[in-house]
């Protein structure tokens, strides 16, 4: 935000979406928290890897200001795109599997929750709320009862 706000970045990106992507990459970095990125890459390159995701202009304008032409640092520059698509990819392959384990692990859960109500039913039971807590002492009733 620091570039962004003292006028870095050229005249010709528009502030507003930039604050936009910045907030869509935050909320992104949470969900890569549920991956491995944070043991494989810097901070600064999951931060730079996540708004890449939403908007890869950005990175490049950033990179093009950290590390400028004609410096000897096109190479070093080069080579931290590179690390930031790497880490890109991951977190959206990790994410991917997370989304696809999620679903697997509810309907499992939903299976074995008709299997149990099939039993309460066929013993002539109903699926009540317990008045009581596991240790024995009774739970405090609601207004309702």
């Amino acid at each position: 935000m620091t570039l962004l706000n003292e006028g870095a970045f050229p005249e010709s990106v528009d502030k507003d979406h930039v604050r936009k992507v910045l907030d869509d990459a935050r909320s992104w970095g949470s969900e890569s928290l549920r991956t491995d990125a944070q043991f494989l890459y810097a901070p600064p390159q999951i931060a730079l890897a996540c708004i890449r995701h939403y908007d890869e202009e950005i990175v490049r304008l950033f990179l093009e200001i950290k590390f400028p032409l004609g410096m000897g640092a096109e190479e070093l520059g080069q080579r931290l795109l590179q690390t930031v698509e790497e880490c890109e990819a991951l977190i959206v392959e990790r994410l991917e599997v997370v989304a696809r384990r999620k679903g697997e692990e509810i309907e499992e859960i939903e299976a074995k929750l008709a299997r149990c109500n099939e039993v309460l039913d066929s013993m002539g039971h109903s699926a009540k709320r317990k008045t009581s807590s596991p240790d024995g002492r009774e739970a405090k009733k609601s207004k309702s009862d």
